[in-house]
């Protein structure tokens, strides 16, 4: 169990260390991303129209999902979807501190989680290897991209340049974490068998 434990967390911080030279030091961690062209009349229009006290995903436009397959109402939101524009907002009303403190405390943790997982599954295998241990990572790195970014490419329509990226930044990252772990559990096979 301490093994899992001390590779995890060494796995969970390599993907973190990666995650910040990523959003940092490279294209990837934009990519997909731009700006409004006027971005306060659109807050000006957001603010006058919502008004959510919490985080929320709006889908627009909305289909209502109570109408009948042959109704109006089902036939004007197709139209809306064919004519566009189609688009999914994450809005929140009220601000928050530009200091990002707390979400690099959660990234930190969720990495950590996710390292945690992956030394799990590799002791399970029982895989205390350096490169089947980059393997073992890159695949569930792909798996994870492929279990969340191609619905949200697919159904939302999020860029197909934000949904590569995440798959090079998960794919590395993963894979680097998996030689870690895969390190070290190697080494600790060796201290217990000395």
């Amino acid at each position: 169990m301490k093994r899992v434990v001390i590779s995890g967390i060494a796995g969970g911080l390599v993907m973190f260390v990666w995650g910040a030279f990523v959003h940092m030091a490279t294209p990837l961690g934009q990519a997909g991303f731009s700006g409004m062209a006027d971005e306060a009349a659109t807050v000006a229009a957001l603010r006058s129209t919502l008004d959510d006290p919490d985080p929320a995903i709006h889908l627009f436009p909305w289909d209502g999902h109570d109408a009948a397959p042959d109704s109006p109402e089902m036939t004007a939101f197709v139209e809306r979807v064919t004519t566009g524009p189609t688009g999914f907002l994450v809005y929140q009303s009220r601000g928050r501190s530009p200091t990002m403190t707390r979400q690099l405390l959660i990234q930190a943790a969720g990495n950590v989680f996710a390292g945690l997982i992956l030394a799990g599954v590799l002791c399970g295998l029982g895989t205390t290897c350096l490169w089947r241990g980059a393997a073992t990572g890159a695949a569930l790195g792909a798996f994870a991209w492929s279990t969340i970014l191609i619905p949200y490419w697919n159904w939302y329509r999020f860029p197909g340049a934000f949904v590569t990226a995440a798959l090079v930044s998960s794919v590395v990252g993963w894979a680097l974490a998996g030689l870690v772990i895969g390190a070290v559990l190697a080494r600790e096979d060796k201290l217990e068998h000395s």
